[in-house]
């Protein structure tokens, strides 16, 4: 399922699919490494409010 079926169907995505699409964002638009990106991923989503525990 790509981004524009979740959008359409109201479905949201999974916490893994939101981090793994931070993940190829960070790396196609900033350069990041995998690694790098992840570290990312990792601090950003607790930050978000449907990740928050």
């Amino acid at each position: 399922m790509d981004k524009s079926q979740i959008q359409q169907s109201g479905v949201l995505a999974t916490k893994e699919q939101v981090q793994e699409g931070r993940i190829n964002a960070a790396m196609a638009f900033m350069g990041k490494t995998r690694e790098e990106a992840e570290k990312m991923a990792d601090e950003m989503m607790p930050k978000l409010l449907r990740w928050r525990e």
